[in-house]
């Protein structure tokens, strides 16, 4: 808490000059957490980005070389004799990058090496994201935007000691003018201070400002020409392939909406004899909801055993979560008989307990105190929140809970003290409700055969699978029996954690937390007889007094989330999976070709599927962590410092032949490098309809 402590005592002595300031420092500690349910907004620090005309992209020349950095205008242009990039702002790159993760990078990952590959071009992130939005026609890599400045233009120096420069654009995936946001005083009043709390305040003030004319705005579609993109106009409903030219033209199976809430596609490489099921996204929704995502998962399932494919390749590059259920149901259906073992439970504290007591207490009632309508409402919004409402929820053996105070333990665990370990009851209607259908396999949905041994499927990560992607993954891999392989990282080898994202298995919002004070609250007023509220609910007059403040009551406005379950395996009961280290099977580096044809990299990945360890770096082969029930708390690659630290010892090529990417000053003259928005002359003030 120093740091927060620390900020409390800047705002006190007026340190900060501007909100801003505030925001990047609160900002900060997130990044530094690597947890990405732990989340918080407010302020000023996400309105804006700022981007940048090109990307990076690390490959290697042949797959075994280590890779070097490349602009991937470069790569997709096939450059003749493209130079590696050296050195950003005066720095050496990987020193850059690593600082640049450490001030921007707010995705919550564990392993440096995702961290890393954040930083490049990643399309199957990148449409993971905009894919599975409604409104979003695409979505930049934690590189090419930023919503931290980081100056008006990116200077930086080539292997033959050419320079570049490009500047930054900045954009608003807001609607300004609609929000009103069109100048500080604007800013402040409507986004940053929370109107309803502070109606009585007359120091707000609302500014008349003139927008400026949208067309007078650059567009995104001149930022990524010529970078094989093809911007999602949304002027229909359904696109015809990844929009990436990296990507097949025609998938053999699509979800409904594609690119508008729908993101699987598979694909049947016959001559590889490869079937390659895409998932960037377990994300579902109005658009696209889970029943689509199922049926095209089932769809491609059915085409590639009818193509007789040898091996399957599940790319989860990208993937950030979405639905826990349709994690469980994908895995179900290629393990349709083998029942999840994946457990979870919560931190025990004062909250939990009174939050847990009413919400389960009111679900279990039968109307005995609460009406019907109320039991029905509080079940439908709170009963899948597994973390405060056991009735909807099982212990590890199947069996259902006495009561909540049956789940809650508390358990004393490492100086902590959490709850029971607890499975969800797949066959619950809630379940079946919020998935749009039955988990394959639980209640009214049959059970198919097996379609493929486990030896014959392979999950192919990036470092940026995170919550119901580790879910997925986790049952995979341990329910399963099925490997796994990691591609990219810091140029270096050894091994990487192809599971990278959280690894905590629930998202809950603080408007979650808010909502249910807000019950109790509004629950306990409206009882006549006060004591029959709290002998059902198992609260306590203190334990109401002592509940937090709701949303509507802060000064500021803000939005916000934390992990609300741990995810354990029950061969290691005391070690939540975000704290362990988990090596993939074998890990692989892009090249080039990758970049160019993704195919390229699913056939990698389905050679040592085959057997061909050959396509493995040095060293990352069955490391640690990698076993199928194997637990790692203590091991090298946690410390982000010497992962990074041996980033600098990559070697590359200087005009004379030799030399290493600390020692490339030779220079072939002084050009001035300079991105799309140079070309374009657009200035670091436009803002960019994205």
């Amino acid at each position: 808490m120093g740091r927060f402590d620390a900020i409390a005592d800047k705002i006190k002595k007026k340190t900060y000059k501007n909100q801003y300031e505030l925001d990047i420092d609160i900002n900060s500690i997130i990044i530094d957490t690597h947890e990405g349910h732990f989340q918080f907004a407010a302020g000023v620090i996400q309105i804006f980005q700022w981007i940048l005309p090109d990307s990076l992209v690390t490959i290697s020349s042949d797959g075994k070389a280590i890779p070097q950095v490349y602009t991937y205008s470069d790569v997709y242009n096939k450059v003749p004799n493209a130079s590696p990039v050296v050195e950003i702002e005066g720095e050496t790159v990987f020193n850059y990058l690593r600082n640049y993760t450490s001030r921007t990078n707010a995705l919550g990952l564990v392993d440096p090496h995702a961290d890393y590959n954040a930083m490049n071009l990643n399309p199957a992130y990148q449409f993971g994201i905009s894919g599975a939005s409604t409104g979003l026609s695409y979505y930049f890599n934690s590189f090419q935007s930023t919503y931290v400045y980081n100056g008006k233009s990116l200077k930086g120096r080539f292997a033959n000691g050419t320079n570049f420069e490009w500047e930054y654009v900045a954009g608003s995936s807001a609607n300004l003018t609609a929000s009103g946001w069109l100048s500080g005083d604007s800013i402040y009043s409507r986004k940053i201070v929370n109107r309803q709390a502070l109606s009585g305040r007359t120091d707000i003030d609302d500014e008349d400002v003139v927008p400026v004319p949208e067309e007078e705005l650059p567009s995104l579609q001149n930022l990524v020409r010529g970078r094989g993109v093809t911007i999602n106009t949304r002027a229909t409903t359904s696109l015809t392939k990844v929009p990436f030219d990296s990507y097949p033209s025609s998938p053999d199976t699509k979800q409904d909406s594609f690119g508008f809430g729908g993101t699987v596609s598979g694909y049947i490489l016959k001559d590889a004899s490869i079937g390659v099921l895409s998932l960037p996204s377990f994300a579902n929704g109005k658009d696209a909801p889970g029943p689509t995502f199922s049926d095209a998962v089932a769809d491609f399932i059915s085409k590639a055993k009818s193509a007789n494919v040898k091996k399957i390749v599940i790319d989860l590059s990208g993937n950030g979560g979405g639905s826990v259920f349709q994690g469980y149901d994908t895995f179900r259906q290629f393990f349709p008989t083998v029942a999840p073992t994946l457990a979870f439970r919560t931190r025990s504290s004062d909250l939990t307990n009174t939050y847990g007591s009413f919400l389960t207490s009111v679900s279990t009632d039968s109307g005995r105190v609460f009406s019907q309508n109320y039991i029905l409402a509080i079940a439908k919004t709170f009963g899948n929140v597994a973390s405060l409402n056991s009735a909807f929820t099982t212990k590890t053996d199947g069996s259902r809970w006495s009561s909540w105070k049956d789940f809650y333990g508390p358990n004393d665990v490492y100086g902590d003290k959490y709850t029971n370990l607890g499975y969800y009851n797949l066959s619950s209607t809630l379940i079946a409700s919020d998935l749009g259908q039955y988990v394959t396999g639980y209640g009214s949905s049959s059970t198919p055969k097996q379609p493929f041994d486990a030896k014959d499927i392979i999950l192919l990560h990036d470092g940026h699978c995170a919550s119901t992607c580790t879910i997925f993954s986790e049952l995979m891999k341990v329910d399963g029996g099925v490997k796994s392989v990691a591609v990219g990282g810091i140029p270096q080898n050894g091994p990487m954690q192809g599971v990278s994202g959280t690894r905590g298995s629930n998202l809950q919002k603080l408007d979650l937390y808010s909502a249910i004070t807000e019950n109790i609250v509004e629950a306990a007023a409206s009882f006549s007889n006060r004591d029959t509220f709290l002998k059902t609910t198992g609260l306590s007059t203190s334990a109401i007094q002592s509940l937090p403040k709701t949303l509507a009551e802060a000064p500021w406005t803000m939005t916000g989330g934390v992990n609300a379950l741990d995810e354990i395996r029950l061969s290691s009961p005391n070690d939540p999976r975000q704290f362990v280290y988990e090596a993939s099977n074998c890990r692989i580096f892009y090249t080039g070709d990758m970049v160019r044809d993704v195919t390229q990299l699913w056939i990698a990945a389905g050679k040592y599927a085959n057997g061909d360890t050959s396509v493995c770096v040095p060293g990352s082969q069955d490391a640690p962590g990698s076993g199928r029930n194997k637990t790692v708390t203590d091991y090298p690659g946690f410390s982000h410092d010497e992962v990074w630290d041996k980033a600098n010892s990559t070697a590359v090529p200087s005009v004379s032949g030799g030399g290493d990417q600390e020692d490339s000053s030779s220079s072939a003259g002084s050009a001035v490098r300079v991105g799309l928005a140079g070309v374009l002359g657009l200035a670091v003030a436009a803002t960019v309809l994205l």
